[in-house]
């Protein structure tokens, strides 16, 4: 007999979920995923699309890959914390999620401005747990 454990996955309704990776495929399982919360969510193919997009749409969360032609994973988010500042934007969690995953690498992504490293491929769960503590902890969801 088989019998299986439904998990509840947590609500993530009114957050705005945008992710930048070059990998199509790792874009629409993230999208999917995310969905399935109740998150609003948009992609971005590159470092300069998810500045473009960020800019318009105000996220409440960034998940993106390092390792990207062009605006790496790095400058992107260096590029984001810098117009924060300058337009005196609100601060938005971001997630570096990406194949570089040596001790040296969660380093940089942490002096470059992201919040957290998480290694490809992730575990969806453990990523929902960090997204979902990064919005409780920055930016109330609206009721």
């Amino acid at each position: 007999m088989h019998t299986s454990k439904s998990r509840s996955l947590p609500c993530l309704d009114g957050a705005k979920v945008l992710i930048v990776d070059d990998n199509a495929y790792a874009r629409e399982a993230l999208e999917i995923f995310f969905g399935l919360m109740g998150a609003q969510v948009k992609q971005a193919a590159s470092g300069e699309q998810g500045l473009v997009e960020w800019k318009a749409w105000d996220p409440s969360v960034v998940l993106s890959d390092i390792g990207m032609p062009g605006l790496d994973g790095y400058e992107f988010i260096r590029a984001l914390r810098i117009a924060e500042r300058e337009q005196g934007r609100p601060y938005t969690p971001a997630v570096a999620i990406t194949a570089y995953a040596q001790e040296r690498d969660k380093m940089l992504a942490r002096e470059a401005g992201f919040d957290v490293h998480v290694a490809k491929p992730a575990d969806p769960m453990e990523l929902t747990n960090i997204v979902t503590e990064l919005l409780r902890i920055s930016r109330p969801l609206p009721h």
